[in-house]
């Protein structure tokens, strides 16, 4: 269609997808409550959200379907990446 500057839909998924396309090894360092530091790359991230997603699918019987809206709320430490 003319006019669209995308190819397809800005979703947070494609970002992370583009993100561990590129520049997957770049370093991601988030510092915890408790002072600790946790490392991980875009790759890793990209890793644990599609097995995350996949076990959605499987535990709750979701099929995503285009325009659904699904989402899970967790505080941003290392076990909600």
């Amino acid at each position: 269609m003319l006019g669209q500057m995308m190819h397809r839909p800005l979703l947070i998924s494609h970002l992370i997808e583009h993100a561990a396309k590129y520049h997957g090894d770049t370093p991601i360092i988030s510092r915890e409550t408790d002072g600790s530091t946790t490392h991980l790359d875009w790759k890793t991230i990209h890793s644990n959200s599609k097995r995350l997603a996949n076990a959605l699918v499987k535990s709750q019987r979701l099929s995503p379907m285009v325009g659904s809206i699904q989402a899970i709320l967790q505080p941003s430490t290392k076990t909600g990446i």
